[in-house]
Protein backbone atom coordinates (compact mmCIF):
# COMPACT_ATOMS: atom_id res chain seq x y z
CA UNK A 1 0.00 0.00 0.00
CA UNK A 2 1.52 3.39 -0.99
CA UNK A 3 -0.63 6.77 -0.15
CA UNK A 4 -1.11 8.63 -3.14
CA UNK A 5 -2.16 12.31 -1.22
CA UNK A 6 -4.60 12.80 1.62
CA UNK A 7 -7.43 10.18 1.39
CA UNK A 8 -6.11 7.82 -1.58
CA UNK A 9 -4.17 4.50 -1.41
CA UNK A 10 -2.61 2.75 -4.15
CA UNK A 11 -3.11 -0.78 -3.57
CA UNK A 12 -1.38 -3.95 -5.09
CA UNK A 13 -2.92 -7.24 -4.50
CA UNK A 14 -1.68 -10.40 -6.19
CA UNK A 15 -3.67 -13.93 -7.10
CA UNK A 16 -3.14 -17.25 -7.49
CA UNK A 17 -6.13 -19.86 -9.33
CA UNK A 18 -5.16 -23.57 -8.56
CA UNK A 19 -7.32 -26.38 -10.50
CA UNK A 20 -6.79 -29.97 -9.27
CA UNK A 21 -7.79 -32.40 -11.31
CA UNK A 22 -9.98 -35.34 -10.26
CA UNK A 23 -9.68 -37.93 -12.81
CA UNK A 24 -5.89 -37.79 -12.71
CA UNK A 25 -5.28 -36.53 -9.36
CA UNK A 26 -3.25 -33.65 -10.52
CA UNK A 27 -3.01 -30.45 -9.27
CA UNK A 28 -1.64 -27.37 -11.58
CA UNK A 29 -1.67 -23.23 -11.89
CA UNK A 30 -4.40 -22.25 -13.82
CA UNK A 31 -3.71 -18.68 -13.74
CA UNK A 32 -1.62 -15.96 -12.10
CA UNK A 33 -1.82 -11.85 -12.01
CA UNK A 34 -2.34 -9.15 -9.63
CA UNK A 35 -4.74 -6.06 -8.95
CA UNK A 36 -3.89 -2.56 -9.24
CA UNK A 37 -6.65 -0.49 -6.95
CA UNK A 38 -6.49 3.03 -6.04
CA UNK A 39 -8.96 3.05 -2.89
CA UNK A 40 -10.10 6.59 -1.12
CA UNK A 41 -11.34 7.15 2.29
CA UNK A 42 -15.34 8.15 2.34
CA UNK A 43 -16.90 8.91 5.70
CA UNK A 44 -13.88 6.66 7.42
CA UNK A 45 -14.27 3.93 5.43
CA UNK A 46 -11.98 2.48 2.53
CA UNK A 47 -13.79 2.54 -0.52
CA UNK A 48 -12.47 1.55 -4.09
CA UNK A 49 -12.01 4.04 -6.62
CA UNK A 50 -10.67 2.12 -9.05
CA UNK A 51 -9.35 -1.60 -9.91
CA UNK A 52 -7.87 -3.41 -12.77
CA UNK A 53 -6.81 -7.04 -12.91
CA UNK A 54 -3.92 -8.01 -15.05
CA UNK A 55 -3.81 -11.33 -15.72
CA UNK A 56 0.20 -13.17 -16.32
CA UNK A 57 0.21 -14.79 -19.72
CA UNK A 58 3.04 -15.80 -22.08
CA UNK A 59 5.27 -12.59 -21.95
CA UNK A 60 2.79 -10.90 -19.38
CA UNK A 61 4.39 -12.90 -16.65
CA UNK A 62 7.20 -10.33 -14.59
CA UNK A 63 10.21 -12.54 -14.50
CA UNK A 64 13.02 -12.10 -11.81
CA UNK A 65 15.90 -14.27 -13.30
CA UNK A 66 17.93 -15.62 -15.88
CA UNK A 67 15.98 -16.12 -19.29
CA UNK A 68 17.47 -19.19 -19.37
CA UNK A 69 16.06 -20.86 -16.36
CA UNK A 70 12.48 -18.93 -17.89
CA UNK A 71 10.32 -21.85 -19.05
CA UNK A 72 8.73 -21.21 -23.04
CA UNK A 73 5.27 -22.64 -23.68
CA UNK A 74 4.89 -23.86 -27.46
CA UNK A 75 2.74 -21.81 -29.63
CA UNK A 76 0.49 -22.67 -32.58
CA UNK A 77 -1.30 -25.97 -33.17
CA UNK A 78 -0.32 -29.27 -31.80
CA UNK A 79 0.56 -31.77 -34.21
Amino acid sequence: MTPQGTGEMHVKAFFSILQHNLEYRTNFVFGLGNWDNVCTKASGEWLFKSMTIVKWMGDTVPWVGEDRARTHAPAGPLR
